[in-house]
């Protein structure tokens, strides 16, 4: 029974129900472990994005707000009675006024500054003018009076006010006990000290309070998920007023927090926008059980699906699994026939299904498979010799028509012995571009590049001059024709003939190793205009890529590089390994 047992569990049957077991029911286990976790994560995100884009809308009304009430305190400025008789009041400081000045200042303090200011808000509760000469002048909507015996100047919004020399201050929800009998629980007010416009002397404080109502109109205007809540927090991290009332608990965990900048309350997820121009800022705090609660129809769903799905797959992948396994193992033991050298042997499966079909297909595929191998491996060889034929090619029209042009410029300077010369030598050029020679020595590389020097230096004359050395141990060796001489051509038109002064091309040959490894290396530079790398890809030049392609076309292990620095030049390397030169391409 034992040995029925260890059969069995070695049978592909076997494996495949375990491959399921592993491959769907544990990644399942896990999905099951980790989605709830992953929606929930994903769900938070969502309510933290949109609670973001709402809280950042409601910092704006607030803004807006707000600096509607710092405006209102620059309407002494825009009223010349007013500032007259603050600078007045100022003049006689210490001194006794005269009755018919004193009516005048009173009249403009008294009647026509709350006019403008009632005029222009109607949520404005109080209006509190202070002058040098510790006057207090008070108008209010619910008809209070100011407290006789209060020390305005001790106040640390007054002090705030002076500090700040004319810029506006905002005190959070306060109570008005400067005021006999206030009505409001708290307002929130805005203070400015104003200023003499030419001396900048200070001439008087002027504080206006409002109720907080049009506040929270702003925050009840906009929805939370439920058992959320919404507030303003001022400068002292001081709660200015909230959307609606806040569950007891939430709002002793606010107050209470240690740290006045941390909104970490446990079932909330906070969220916070700063009033820009403030210090005041727009905190959300999201119920984490409501998010949660809107994803557990999903979590159940989900549940249900993955239950069902295991269930009916085990199932069916089961039953399948029988009529599977014997067919596939006859295949199995021809394929094992195969993989030891028998390709004349036939697999037979007696049916009509797809795998009987596999089964014909493979007996197909051994009687063909010597000649398709033969096919094809020509059929490779063939077409890299057309692809190296071809990228060669591409190289030669664009090297003549550059050099018939300059043949064009002697005829036309009429310098007819220099145009000769040049003939010659392009007809030693000419007479190797067109050599069907694949690969090259080094040194008839170089020679031909040393006579395209020289005609390019006919046009030139002394704005260019070129290096070129080698160590003799390359000479012999072979390269793919015409590989050097495209990028000198690139490095004397593109690097050296925009240069006024002209420069230096050099092409150098060497030994290097790296890695424990030799290389023969081509060093192609210039002292030429260069190019910003990060603007020009080079990659995308047709002959850099005719070069990339031959190289490594004939070369497994051989390497291009371009470095350029604008105003400074351009290199190319080139490195072949010498293995590679010494097993196929150097003569003995």
């Amino acid at each position: 029974m034992m040995t029925g047992f260890f059969r069995r569990i070695k049978s592909v049957q076997f494996k495949l129900i375990a491959v399921f077991l592993f491959s769907v029911l544990l990644p399942l286990i896990i999905l099951i472990a980790v989605l709830p976790v992953w929606f929930t994560d994903r769900m938070e995100k969502n309510a933290r994005i949109s609670a973001e884009g709402t809280v950042a809308s409601i910092s704006k009304n607030v803004e807006i707000y707000l600096n509607d009430l710092e405006n209102i305190t620059l309407i002494p400025y825009i009223n010349d009675s007013v500032m007259m008789a603050l600078q007045k009041k100022k003049k006689f400081l210490n001194l006794e006024i005269p009755e018919e000045e004193m009516y005048e200042i009173n009249r403009a303090l008294t009647y026509e500054l709350p006019l403008y200011f009632q005029l222009m808000r109607n949520d404005i509760s109080e209006l509190l003018i202070l002058p040098e000469d510790g006057s207090v002048y008070l108008t209010s909507v619910n008809s209070s009076y100011y407290e006789k015996e209060y020390d305005y100047r001790s106040q640390e919004w007054y002090q705030q006010a002076v500090k700040a020399e004319g810029r506006a201050i905002f005190i959070g929800n306060h109570r008005q006990d400067y005021i006999q009998n206030p009505k409001a629980e708290g307002v929130i007010s805005v203070v400015r000290q104003i200023r003499d416009v030419e001396t900048q002397e200070a001439l008087a404080v002027v504080m206006s309070d409002t109720e907080t109502d049009i506040l929270e109109r702003i925050l009840e205007s906009v929805t939370f998920n439920e058992g959320s809540w919404c507030f303003i927090l001022d400068d002292r991290h001081s709660i200015v007023c909230g959307s609606g009332e806040a569950d007891k608990n939430l709002l002793e965990a606010v107050q209470s927090r240690k740290n006045p900048e941390d909104f970490s309350i446990p079932g909330y997820l906070a969220v916070s926008c700063a009033v820009e121009g403030t210090r005041w800022q727009v905190v959300a705090l999201l119920s984490r059980h409501e998010v949660f609660r809107q994803s557990r129809f999903v979590y159940l769903l989900g549940g249900a699906f993955i239950i069902l799905y295991l269930f009916v797959g085990s199932m069916l992948f089961s039953n399948f699994s029988r009529y599977v396994t014997k067919p596939l193992a006859k295949l199995s033991e021809t394929m094992q026939k195969v993989q030891k050298g028998d390709m004349n042997v036939v697999c037979r499966i007696e049916s009509e299904d797809e795998i009987a079909e596999l089964g014909r297909n493979f007996n197909r595929m051994l009687s063909q498979i010597n000649e398709l191998i033969e096919k094809e491996y020509k059929a490779v060889l063939a077409q890299k010799d057309m692809e190296y034929y071809a990228l060669s090619s591409q190289i030669q029209p664009h090297f003549i028509y550059n050099v018939l042009n300059n043949l064009v410029g002697l005829n036309r300077a009429g310098e007819k012995e220099t145009l000769e010369k040049t003939v010659l030598s392009l007809t030693d050029i000419l007479r190797y571009m067109l050599d069907h020679s694949d690969m090259v020595k080094v040194s008839v590389e170089l020679d031909v590049i040393e006579k395209y020097c020289e005609l390019q230096k006919l046009r030139f004359g002394e704005r260019l001059e070129y290096v070129i050395t080698c160590e003799k141990e390359y000479h012999s060796c072979k390269i793919p024709r015409l590989i050097l001489q495209p990028i000198v051509e690139n490095a004397i038109l593109h690097g050296i003939e925009p240069l006024k002064n002209g420069g230096t091309v050099t092409v150098l040959g060497e030994n290097v190793r790296e890695s424990g490894k030799g290389y023969l290396m081509f060093t192609i530079s210039d002292n030429g205009v260069g190019f910003d790398t990060e603007l020009i890809n080079v990659d995308n030049s047709v002959g850099i890529k005719n070069i990339r392609n031959r190289l490594a076309l004939v070369y497994q292990g051989a390497t291009f590089e371009m470095e350029s620095t604008a105003e400074t030049g351009t290199c190319v390397r080139i490195r072949i390994p010498e293995e590679e030169l010494e097993n196929e391409n150097c003569d003995s």
